[in-house]
């Protein structure tokens, strides 16, 4: 009786490591390829999947840090896809050491831009961050291309 109980424990304990393992494929292999469907005229280099709980109140939003090497005379494009069945819709930002270069969301105005495209004039190491408006609970996809 006791070893038939460990059994069935040890095998629903697997059915649902399975289970969550796959729900969190899906969200990065499914909006990946809904992303590579628009690069459209771009070049793709890298992408940055991103997923997020949401974020307990009175606590700020959790920011996912990406570095990269961008090369001087080269035009980037970065964008991103949003899981539609989240509530979190990412903003995706561009730094270079502790300067912001680009942000895909106007605070002022409250409008999200659909990518950041930028001529790099240093070739160094940059930063892209994501994070979710209001610390919302979020899925997507970024996007790093070249333009032709």
């Amino acid at each position: 009786m006791i070893k038939k109980f460990f059994y069935t424990l040890f095998f629903a304990s697997l059915f649902g490591l399975f289970f969550s393992y796959e729900l969190k494929a899906q969200c990065g292999s499914e909006l990946t390829d809904i992303c590579h469907a628009e690069l459209g005229d771009a070049r793709f280099i890298r992408d940055f999947p991103v997923q997020h709980s949401e974020a307990q109140s009175g606590s700020s939003p959790r920011v996912t840090r990406y570095n990269v090497v961008l090369n001087a005379g080269t035009t980037y494009r970065i964008f991103s896809c949003n899981d539609q069945t989240k509530p979190g819709k990412v903003i995706v930002s561009l730094y270079r050491g502790d300067q912001l270069i680009a942000t895909t969301y106007d605070v002022d105005s409250g409008r999200h831009f659909p990518y950041i495209e930028y001529p790099v004039s240093a070739s160094g190491q940059y930063s892209l961050t994501f994070m979710f408006k209001d610390g919302q609970e979020g899925c997507a996809v970024g996007i790093l291309s070249s333009v032709r």
